[in-house]
């Protein structure tokens, strides 16, 4: 069986202070940044629960310093995280 290349792409990471994009451009970058939102909203909800187990799968854990540290790491990550890194103006 041969292996199908696959096409190179190359991300070019350096800040751009402004950009222009078309009405459907923006409105995908409008809903990710609601989608995103909506995540990071949970996740600082869970890390700032008083819950005694967590459940993930079908694995249910009950350490309370595992939790402490979990919900710590979920809080330290979405400070490192930030904020949606485009936003959208007129």
């Amino acid at each position: 069986m041969s292996e199908q290349a696959i096409p190179s792409f190359q991300l070019n990471t350096e800040r751009v202070e402004s950009a222009s994009v078309n009405e459907d451009a923006a409105n995908i970058i409008l809903q990710l940044e609601t989608w995103s939102q909506a995540r990071i909203d949970r996740l600082r909800e869970i890390g700032k629960s008083d819950v005694e187990e967590l459940h993930v799968g079908d694995v249910k854990i009950s350490d309370p310093e595992f939790i402490s540290g979990f919900k710590a790491g979920l809080l330290i990550s979405i400070n490192v995280m930030g904020d949606f890194p485009v936003s959208i103006s007129e």
